[in-house]
């Protein structure tokens, strides 16, 4: 595989991580939030009304949560695929932070990671490779101070 067909197939992974985590983040702002509005109106007692409005709150601010990671993701896979300095920055913090979703984000982490912390990855966004120093080439030649 080629250091671009890496950089794009890492793409399209963040590119379907934040599809799911979009359609996820929806999903429970819908259900937990929609749960809790019923739960808190359609409760008699007042530990009822309690719970719905922790359930309403929780689902409102997860799923927030969850759109906002599936929108970094997006905007961070589309600087990936057209290989933006920023794109390298923006994917090993997306890739950091799927590495606690295990088991595929886990993967998906440290693949990225893997890749944006190779040399061929630095030189593909334009930051230096690391190359190894011969220190003994640039030595002055021995007896040299006489």
């Amino acid at each position: 595989m080629t250091v671009t067909d890496h950089n794009r197939l890492l793409g399209i992974f963040i590119t379907i991580r934040g599809v799911l985590l979009l359609v996820a983040g929806i999903m429970m702002a819908i259900f937990m939030a929609g749960g809790g509005m019923l739960m808190a109106t359609a409760g008699h007692r007042h530990d009822d009304q309690v719970a719905g409005a922790f359930m309403l709150a929780g689902g409102v601010i997860g799923g927030v949560i969850m759109l906002a990671m599936g929108f970094f993701d997006l905007y961070a896979a589309s600087k990936i695929r057209k290989v933006a300095p920023i794109g390298r920055t923006l994917g090993i913090v997306v890739c950091a932070l799927s590495i606690l979703s295990f088991p595929l984000g886990t993967a998906l982490g440290a693949y990225g990671l893997w890749f944006f912390f190779s040399d061929q990855g630095r030189a593909l966004y334009g930051g230096s490779a690391i190359v190894p120093v011969d220190f003994h080439r640039d030595a002055p030649p021995p007896n040299s101070w006489a």
